[in-house]
């Protein structure tokens, strides 16, 4: 069973990793900011219609793409197709915030079933900007787990 599905919004441009912070005595307590978390309960409510009944049993093979619109100082001649995003914020850092957000709206149970992952950060058309996922359950142990563990002992 694969889902695939487009979330139509802004890509964040900040990340589960930009915690608020505050001092009680000597000790940092750190928290979730009110923007992050409004922007994960968004996430989740754009979610819903397209999350498994029950959660997604077993390891989790997902992609995810983040299509960013063009900065305003891109000519607009060279606003179409795709480029890739190097700029922050990381994808790492969006897609761990996007992927604890999946397990909340009952994708899977634990983010730790994750055992496959794409990811990509790009600047698209107006259009097709957004976030684009797919997520099925991993190949099954022996041929697939097989082929990418000889590439990497493979010696060149």
């Amino acid at each position: 069973m694969t889902i695939a599905f487009t979330l139509r919004c802004q890509p964040p441009r900040h990340t589960a990793q930009q915690k608020g912070v505050r001092v009680v005595g000597k000790t940092p307590i750190f928290f979730t900011t009110p923007k992050m978390k409004a922007l994960s309960e968004e996430w989740q409510w754009l979610m819903r219609p397209h999350a498994p009944r029950a959660p997604i049993e077993g390891p989790v093979s997902l992609s995810i793409a983040f299509v960013y619109p063009y900065p305003s100082n891109t000519r607009k001649g060279d606003r179409y197709g795709w480029t890739w995003k190097e700029t922050s914020p990381d994808v790492d850092n969006v897609a761990k915030h996007f992927i604890d957000t999946m397990g909340k709206a009952g994708f899977f149970r634990d983010d730790g079933a994750v055992v496959d992952l794409w990811l990509r950060k790009l600047y698209g058309p107006h259009e097709h900007v957004g976030i684009y996922v797919r997520i099925h359950p991993a190949p099954s142990e022996g041929a697939a787990v097989t082929v990418f563990a000889d590439e990497l002992t493979r010696r060149d």
